[in-house]
């Protein structure tokens, strides 16, 4: 009778404590990732006619990253396809079609300090041609090695900013 007596009034306590937390964290705003890929088709010759695709130009972000690049794939030639940019919420997928008949798929995960922690799925049709787990910061992208496409292959860089600030 003592224990119980002691511990109804701690029982209310603990009660209302966690009545006033609760609508903390019900309102709590979630992470956003704000993120870029750049699909590009490296080859050993230059992009031919046949391949029929569409370059993109070059920015000074890539243009700066492409020795970085030629040093890790030893391609000699690199052709930008296509580039998609996203802001979404932690756990929210964004999809985007890429050459080749393929499906870009990329969900971060989970965000760490600056560091986007990412989920990366290239499909075409019904398989998946490429399953990562992959993590980009702020100026060090990630960087994935795809399936052959034309001339060349395809690679992957995904940018990404953890923390942006609101448009």
């Amino acid at each position: 009778k003592r224990l119980r007596a002691a511990l109804g009034p701690l029982a209310l306590v603990l009660g209302v404590l966690a009545s006033l937390l609760a609508p903390t964290a019900v309102h709590a705003q979630p992470q956003v990732v704000r993120f870029g890929a750049r699909v590009l088709l490296a080859t050993d010759a230059p992009l031919g006619a046949s391949a029929r695709l569409t370059p993109q130009p070059l920015d000074e972000r890539l243009e700066a990253f492409l020795p970085k690049l030629r040093q890790l794939f030893k391609y000699r030639e690199y052709t930008s396809l296509e580039r998609h940019r996203a802001q979404v919420v932690v756990g929210a997928t964004e999809r985007w079609v890429v050459p080749g008949d393929r499906l870009l798929e990329l969900t971060p995960d989970a965000v760490f300090d600056n560091t986007v922690r990412f989920r990366l799925r290239l499909m075409r049709g019904t398989m998946a041609e490429l399953n990562a787990h992959i993590q980009a910061a702020r100026g060090n992208p990630a960087v994935v090695g795809g399936p052959r496409h034309a001339e060349g292959v395809l690679i992957i860089i995904v940018w990404a900013n953890a923390n942006p600030e609101p448009r």
